[in-house]
């Protein structure tokens, strides 16, 4: 099974969900979200920093995390999702859960994390409307130049997160997602980057 596949699962969809009471706008996330590049892991971890989700929807992400780490770790390996979906769905497989994993895993370490969780549902927030991305752009964009370069990557993880990363790490990860090769981003990469073709649907 894909990830594309085990994400449209009637688990994550919520059609298998009755009354129960599992928080549909994160399970919604899981569906949703697709790791595209390390740039855009770094952009959501200092999103998550700044406290971007509201207090509801944060408690609401960290109590479904919590309910999915049954030992209670700080992680989520694939046989604590697959029991969580099992509680749901009994025809959820093993295979489902790792598909999961493999689309939210920011790290690639096969497990889960509360960041990892928070990123996914910052991420949905953002992809409902294209204001909320305009205005993240042009947060980053420090010079106004309509492009992030090095520079400015590099500047807003100090300032945020207080970690330190090279201009030459920063411009590895805009290499990453420059399709026309100028060395920095524009918009229409920065939004390709956060995957807009489901802008506006499925109100969080």
């Amino acid at each position: 099974m894909t990830a594309e596949e085990a994400l449209a699962h009637p688990w994550i969809t919520g059609n298998c969900l009755g009354s129960r009471t599992t928080p549909i706008p994160v399970i919604r996330s899981l569906r949703h979200f697709r790791r595209t590049c390390g740039l855009q892991s770094e952009i959501l971890r200092v999103l998550c920093e700044c406290k971007f989700l509201n207090r509801d929807q944060e408690r609401s992400v960290k109590e479904t995390f919590k309910k999915f780490d049954k030992n209670g770790d700080g992680v989520v390996t694939v046989d604590e999702l697959y029991e969580a979906m099992k509680e749901i769905d009994e025809s959820a497989t093993k295979e489902d859960a790792k598909s999961v994993i493999k689309a939210v895993d920011f790290n690639e370490n096969d497990m889960l994390e509360l960041d990892e969780f928070l990123g996914a549902r910052i991420c949905r927030k953002i992809n409902l409307k294209e204001e909320r991305l305009k205005k993240l752009f042009r947060c980053l964009d420090l010079d106004d130049s309509g492009n992030l370069n090095a520079k400015e990557i590099v500047a807003a993880l100090e300032s945020i997160r207080g970690s330190s990363m090279s201009l030459d790490e920063a411009a590895a990860l805009i290499n990453a997602v420059d399709k026309n090769n100028d060395g920095v981003v524009d918009y229409e990469e920065f939004l390709e980057m956060f995957d807009c073709s489901k802008l506006g649907v499925d109100p969080a």
